[in-house]
């Protein structure tokens, strides 16, 4: 049918062009990295990066890890940086929940390679905790 060939032949090219374009933009800028981790239908862990730099905030990675744990995450966020051509003196902000792995991955692993990084959990998250 015409929609499996829209698809074929045309949905890859311009995804990779908005990537492309997306990396332009957020290339070597001073970037808030945004890090959420949920779990899809299936129960696979899903790790969603955004970065964001003068309100403009982007869905730049989504990754499906075995384990969730400080290790797992901050490579994932090292990883995505050098993807996106993002020095590592550059990202400010990481927004994130309160989780200790979280917390672990910011103070073991991003932190003293990103001394300018600052990490501040999610409001919304802590509220969520409060019942």
């Amino acid at each position: 049918s015409s929609d499996l060939a829209l698809r074929r032949n045309y949905l890859p090219g311009i995804y990779q062009q908005h990537i492309e374009d997306l990396k332009d933009y957020f290339q070597e800028k001073t970037v808030s990295i945004i890090v959420d981790e949920t779990t899809d239908s299936r129960a696979r862990s899903v790790v969603n990066i955004l970065f964001s730099y003068h309100g403009d905030t982007r869905l730049v990675a989504v990754d499906y890890l075995n384990s969730v744990n400080s290790v797992t995450v901050g490579q994932l966020i090292i990883r995505t940086l050098i993807e996106w051509s993002i020095p590592f003196n550059f990202p400010r902000l990481l927004a994130s929940d309160s989780a200790a792995y979280m917390k672990k991955s910011y103070r073991e692993l991003l932190k003293p390679i990103m001394p300018q990084l600052i990490h501040s959990p999610c409001l919304a998250h802590i509220l969520n905790l409060i019942r």
